[in-house]
C-alpha cells in the first residue's frame, strides 16, 4: 500500500499541491488528536518570528501565524489547488493563484477569530499576582510557620484564593486577618498578621 502511494505520489504531475496538501492535512490530523487525548506537545503555538519585520506582536496577523494555522493553510492551499487542477481541469497557474487566495482567506478569518476571542477577554479575567500587594485578606486554610496556606483576597471584584507563607515564619491561624507583603513567584505571597510589622 505504501508503494503503491509513493509510485502515485512521485508520478502525478502535481507533487507541489500533493505535499501542501499531505503535509497540512497531517499536521492539522496530529494537532487534533493530541488536543483531544490531552498531550501538549502543540499546547503553545509558536510565533513565525523570522516574520517580526514590520509586524507588531500584538497585531492580530502576527498571531495568526502559527503552527496550526500554518498547516490549515497548507492544507486548505494544496486541496484546493488539487481540485481546481484534477476536478475542474483549470491551469496550473490558475488554480495556483486560486489555492493561493484560499490559503490566505483562511489565514484571515483566523486572525479576526483570534482578534474577537482576545477582545471578549476582560480586564477581571487577567490576573497578576503583583495586584495582591497591599491588600487585606482572611486566612482560608491556616499556614504553618514553614509551609503553605491559603488566603482569600477580594482582586478587581473577585474573589480569590491564593496560597500563602507567613513572612515572619509564625503559624498564622485559619480566620485570621493579613496583609499581604510581597509576592514570591506568579502564585504564591507572603503575609503578616495585620497587627504585626514586617522584621
Amino acid at each position: 500500500m505504501i508503494d503503491s502511494f509513493l509510485t502515485f505520489f512521485t508520478s502525478t504531475q502535481h507533487p507541489f499541491f500533493w505535499t501542501s496538501a499531505s503535509l497540512g492535512t497531517t499536521l492539522f490530523l496530529l494537532r487534533l488528536l493530541m488536543s483531544l487525548f490531552g498531550v501538549g506537545f502543540f499546547e503553545h503555538d509558536a510565533d513565525i518570528d523570522t516574520l517580526h519585520d514590520g509586524l507588531h506582536h500584538d497585531s492580530p496577523f502576527f498571531k495568526c501565524l502559527t503552527i496550526h494555522s500554518l498547516s490549515g493553510f497548507l492544507m486548505i492551499f494544496g486541496w484546493v489547488g488539487l481540485a481546481c487542477n484534477m476536478q475542474f481541469k483549470m491551469p496550473t497557474g490558475f488554480s495556483l493563484l486560486i489555492a493561493l487566495a484560499c490559503g490566505l482567506a483562511m489565514l484571515v478569518i483566523t486572525a479576526f477569530i483570534m482578534h474577537a476571542a482576545m477582545s471578549l477577554e476582560g480586564s477581571g479575567s487577567v490576573f497578576s499576582i503583583q495586584k495582591t500587594i497591599g491588600l487585606i485578606g482572611s486566612v482560608s486554610q491556616r499556614i504553618p510557620a514553614h509551609g503553605q496556606g491559603k488566603v482569600q483576597l477580594t482582586i478587581d471584584n473577585t474573589t480569590r484564593e491564593i496560597l500563602a507563607q507567613s513572612y515572619n515564619k509564625k503559624t498564622i491561624q485559619s480566620f485570621t486577618v493579613v496583609k499581604v507583603i510581597k509576592a514570591l513567584d506568579h502564585e504564591i505571597i507572603e503575609v503578616i498578621e495585620l497587627e504585626e510589622k514586617p522584621l
